[in-house]
């Protein structure tokens, strides 16, 4: 092996492991972003129990008369169709 090729594997080396610490990070920005999104879902679940049990959000989303108030249409928009 000469001199050159042992460069050429050091460089490749170097790139591989570069590689490895971004997909890290991102494996770890990723968990991150989940963990985050359970909480907002869990957040907005118990949001809307609440609403639901002061009255001012009805059970049922799609019930006729259901989307009649501004704070039901948000909520609506914001949960995805089941």
């Amino acid at each position: 092996m000469t001199e050159k090729d042992k460069h050429e594997l050091d460089v490749l080396r170097l790139h591989i492991q570069q590689l490895q610490i971004d997909a890290h990070r991102r494996d770890h920005e990723l968990i991150t972003l989940q963990i985050h999104t359970t909480e907002q879902r869990h957040q907005l679940d118990r949001l809307t129990r609440l609403l639901a049990m002061l009255g001012l959000l009805p059970d049922d989303l799609n019930a006729p008369g259901a989307l009649t108030s501004k704070a039901t249409l948000l909520l609506r928009l914001s949960r995805p169709e089941n």
